[in-house]
């Protein structure tokens, strides 16, 4: 950088590629959301579709929002994005598995599992219910926008199951974190 261009205090510089000038950009997170899905959802869910933005208790948020449809998550720019889900599950009369798995797409049809959490639920004697959960998380390289998607996916067993939901109050969740350029 020539002249007295030295940006502001907490900047880092960036290259703009091997054609253009390196500029000063911010260097904290630029995006940061988390959803949760709204109520209970019983047995095996692929994807989770009842999701909402967190909107209780001075739920904040940064930068641009993820957007949603039928269980499918759009990123709002090109990015490397550190994807956190964190599931809560019970069951009712079973013992039973707790799976949770963020599922990616890079050519917005064909789905494959980028991460997956793992735990069990043991009923102890079918007269209340019995909790776990499992958290699993991946970063992605977002270079393509309308291509490139994640859904969540439950999976649990043999139907006494759930995940847990609430509108008020954060069970199963999933956060987004735009972590800087791609």
């Amino acid at each position: 950088l020539g002249g007295a261009n030295y940006g502001s205090s907490g900047q880092v510089i960036t290259s703009n590629g091997s054609s253009s000038a390196p500029t000063w950009q911010d260097a904290t997170v630029s995006m940061a959301q988390t959803w949760r899905i709204t109520s209970d959802v019983q047995g095996n869910a692929s994807p989770l579709t009842n999701w909402e933005a967190l909107d209780t208790l001075g739920q904040g948020s940064v930068g641009s929002a993820m957007s949603h449809s039928n269980g499918i998550f759009t990123f709002p720019s090109t990015g490397v994005y550190l994807v956190i889900f964190f599931l809560v599950g019970y069951s009712d009369n079973h013992t039973q598995n707790v799976i949770g798995q963020i599922v990616y797409t890079s050519d917005n049809s064909s789905y494959s599992a980028a991460a997956t959490g793992r735990d069990g639920i043991y009923d102890y004697n079918n007269s209340y219910p019995s909790w776990g959960n499992t958290s699993t998380m991946y970063m992605f390289d977002i270079t393509d926008t309308a291509n490139q998607k994640v859904r969540f996916d439950y999976g649990a067993g043999q139907g006494g199951e759930y995940a847990a939901g609430n509108t008020g109050n954060s069970l199963t969740t999933a956060t987004f974190i735009r972590l800087g350029n791609t």
